[in-house]
Parts: structure tokens; sequence; C-alpha cells
């Protein structure tokens, strides 16, 4: 049970988060007119990766270090799929040198530990340039949720390298492959103009079927579409999360200069915990009225574009039969 402290603490900080987004609303949003990039020149990727502790600090019950390291292995070689463009990837781990030996034993991935900001001052040779970020939890937040959050220095970071066009945040147990990346990019197109911007939906799968992991129950075929110049319809998912965003540099800018999503404090003001909400990116971020977010994912008589569809290995919901979370197949996401 919380003990008043913790109430008060709480509190305070939701106070604080509306005030906050009040002066953040005095800021100016970044429209910019420019057409989106058409393809991506180098692009930076953040991933938190805990390993259990045993203790009150734990990020989540989330298995065993071994099963963690079975996701992480998996996330990584998905992002090996990413070809023409330069790639940094930065995995930030409480236990640095466990994960070092982990990607080295079960996906042949050579890395380097060092702190995540040289990722952006050195150019490997290498396609995939891995670099392990020791975390440590902070004066304050001394929890391990505190790990999802470290990217954000990073990526503000990296709006000062020009080379870099694309910011690519996602949990260890999710994949993202091309596919997945061409999709972003293209939508992001086809979207430019209207607020909004192209979203994902997560999948799992268990006992040889897909899954969709934040569907509570099937939708009526969506009426209220967003029709696009490459005849794609458009819609939003009842429920946006994803475990991952993607942000160009003009959504990276605005993002860092308004959005609540940006600091674990602003967040508060967000609908989900600690945990999930490192994981928004814009995805609330001035959404159009009368819409609540910003993503929409496309869609036709056969349901989600397939390269919307990103796949969560941990596979917890489905396997659990007291959520109704992963309980609707992903052949069946209209009831008609």
């Amino acid at each position: 049970m919380a003990s008043p402290l913790t109430h008060l603490s709480g509190a305070i900080s939701v106070r604080v988060a509306s005030a906050l987004r009040q002066c953040d609303r005095l800021k100016r949003p970044v429209n910019s007119e420019e057409q989106p990039p058409e393809s991506t020149e180098r692009i930076l990727i953040a991933v938190p990766h805990w390993r259990p502790t045993g203790t009150r600090r734990d990020a989540k019950s989330s298995g065993s270090a071994s099963l963690r390291g079975h996701h992480l292995s998996s996330c990584v070689r998905s992002l090996q799929s990413l070809t023409g463009t330069q790639l940094d990837l930065v995995i930030y781990s409480n236990a640095p040198h466990e994960t070092q030996r982990l990607l080295e034993e079960n996906a042949d991935i050579a890395s380097v530990i060092a702190h995540a900001e040289t990722a952006l001052q050195t150019r490997s040779s290498e396609a995939l340039s891995v670099t392990i970020a020791p975390w440590k939890p902070g004066r304050i937040y001394r929890h391990g949720f505190g790990l999802a959050w470290s990217h954000k220095s990073l990526f503000r970071a990296a709006l000062q390298v020009e080379q870099i066009s694309h910011l690519v945040y996602l949990e260890d147990d999710m994949l993202f492959d091309q596919a997945n990346l061409d999709y972003w990019v293209w939508g992001r197109q086809c979207l430019h103009g209207t607020g909004l911007i192209p979203g994902f939906v997560r999948f799992e799968k268990f006992s040889g079927e897909s899954w969709l992991t934040d569907l509570k129950s099937s939708m009526p075929r969506p009426h209220d579409t967003v029709p696009t110049m490459d005849e794609a319809e458009w819609f939003s998912m009842p429920n946006p999360y994803q475990a991952l965003y993607v942000m160009d540099r003009a959504l990276a800018i605005d993002h860092f200069n308004r959005s609540p999503s940006r600091s674990r404090i602003r967040s508060r003001l967000r609908p989900h915990d600690d945990l999930a909400s490192a994981s928004h990116g814009p995805i609330y971020d001035d959404a159009p009225t009368p819409r609540r977010w910003r993503t929409v994912v496309p869609f036709g008589p056969e349901g989600v574009h397939p390269a919307a569809l990103i796949e969560h290995t941990a596979a917890n919901y489905a396997a659990d039969p007291s959520t109704s979370l992963g309980s609707i197949r992903l052949s069946e996401v209209f009831d008609d």
C-alpha cells in the first residue's frame, strides 16, 4: 500500500507537470512547410535493456536475464536488416558488460561500452555501429524505469549532428526492420500537411497464431478515414500505444521544444505509466481536432497494412489468460 508521502509526492508532480504544460503551450509550434525527407541518411536508434536484479528497482517483472537477453538479440538482428543508410545503435543497460557478452555470443555483434554521446562523435566502418551505455539510478529517480528515459538527452544532442536524419526508439523486445522503416518514411510523405503521422500496431505470436497486443475487442470497419494521394486510407486505432516511435528532424525539433513527453515530470499528464510514457514520442503532440492522438495506420480489405505491424516478441499478453489484451487475432481486427 502506498504511503501518504508517496501520494503527496505524486500529487505535487502532477501539479508541476500541469504548470509546465501551460508554459509549453505558450511556445510556438514548428510548422515546417518543407516536404519530409524521402530517404534516410543516418539513423540513431536507442534501445533500453534492463537486466533483472530481483530488487524493487527492477523495471518490470519481465522474465529472467536470459529471456530478456534473447529478446534483445532478436531486436538487434532485426535492426541489422536496415540497409542503405548509416546506423548508430545505443543500448542503455544496467549491466553493460553482461549485455556486451550476450550480443557477441548470441548475435555475433561487436560493440563498445562508452558514454551514449560518443555514438554521435565517431563513425564506424561497420554498417551498424553499436554502443552500450552504462546506466545507474539517478539521485532523485531511483527506479529502473529511468533506464527508458535515458535516451532523451541523447536525442536532443543528436539534433546538433546534421547528418542524422531520423531518430528511432524501441523497447528491447520489439522487432523493427527495413519494411517498417520504409513504411514510416512513405507514410510521413503521404500524411504531410494533415498534422498526422504514421503509426504502428503491435502483435504477438502465440500458439501458432498472431494476436493484436493492444486491442481488447474487434472494432467496426472505420469510416472516419484520412485518404491520401497514394490512394491509401488511414485510421486511428482505439489504443495508439506501440512501444516505439520514429521522428525525422522536423518532428524532433518540435518534440523537444514543446512536448510533454520530452521529460519524465511533464509526462505525468499522459495516459500511461512512467515506463510506457518514455516511448510515446510525438504520438499525443498537437493532434488535429477532433482526434486525440496523431498516429494513424493504413488498412485494406485484409486489415492493417502489413508493414505497419510490429512484433512484440515477449508475447506476455497473449500468453496471459487474466488480461483482455492480446486476445484478438490479427485476422479479426474488424468485426464485420
